[in-house]
């Protein structure tokens, strides 16, 4: 990030994903498969362009005990997909809220008392009628934290609407989760997502513990099902 003056600043990150031990680059993804924007940033907010994290990733990151990361991570479960189906149906489901979508415009608003928006536009450059739209809502007061999620894509229309709530007990914070929304392009007709779980701190580190469900209705599949408990423990600053 490089400040530009007058409280305003320009901000570029690009991402690459590659395999450490061969150096080659994974055969599905593109290069720039992570992050990849430029942006500036000030009093009004952030406005970036490119390849950026979509606003129901971010809250379903955030609600996600282990962050998206990890064996134990829920976030994909959050976004209602990504993941192999059973035998009663075949394929898989690609994910109803993207991590990451290409070509958008993302603006995040600063604080007002407690409320952050993030909206996002991509337009369809491929003239398929694709385009895609976000929203992301956060509100903490105190101990508790709310936020809404929500992204319509594809040229069914796939939605996806993520609703997450906190509670801070000092001792332990509780969180759930709840997702709905139709597949593009699957047919599937709907996805329920749920997810409860809490972190604990405990000596140095932290507990983390959560169970979440993924479920597809018309056809009625139990798609996928986690429970995960962990303790994280940082080895540095």
């Amino acid at each position: 990030m490089e400040d530009l003056g007058g409280g305003l600043k320009a901000l570029f990150n690009i991402e690459h994903r590659f395999n450490a031990d061969t150096g080659a680059v994974n055969s599905s993804s593109s290069f720039w498969n992570g992050r990849s924007v430029v942006g500036l940033e000030g009093g009004f907010g952030q406005v970036t362009l490119g390849r950026e994290y979509t606003p129901a990733r971010n809250i379903a990151n955030r609600a996600d005990p282990w962050g998206g990361d990890t064996v134990g991570a829920m976030e994909s479960i959050l976004r209602g997909g990504n993941t192999v189906l059973d035998k009663d149906f075949t394929g898989t489901v690609a994910d109803v809220a993207p991590s990451r979508q290409n070509n958008a415009i993302t603006y995040t608003s600063p604080g007002f008392g407690g409320l952050t928006a993030q909206l996002q536009y991509a337009p369809d450059e491929a003239d398929t009628g694709e385009d895609f739209y976000g929203l992301g809502l956060s509100y903490a007061a105190g101990p508790l934290s709310v936020a809404y999620g929500y992204n319509k894509a594809g040229v069914d229309d796939g939605t996806w609407h993520l609703l997450t709530a906190g509670y801070d007990f000092n001792s332990f914070r509780l969180i759930g989760a709840y997702g709905q929304g139709r597949p593009d392009g699957t047919g599937i007709d709907k996805h329920r997502s749920y997810m409860i779980g809490a972190t604990a701190p405990v000596g140095a580190g932290e507990v983390k513990v959560a169970y979440g469900r993924l479920e597809a209705v018309d056809p009625d599949i139990d798609v996928a099902s986690k429970f995960a408990v962990g303790y994280h423990y940082a080895l540095s600053k």
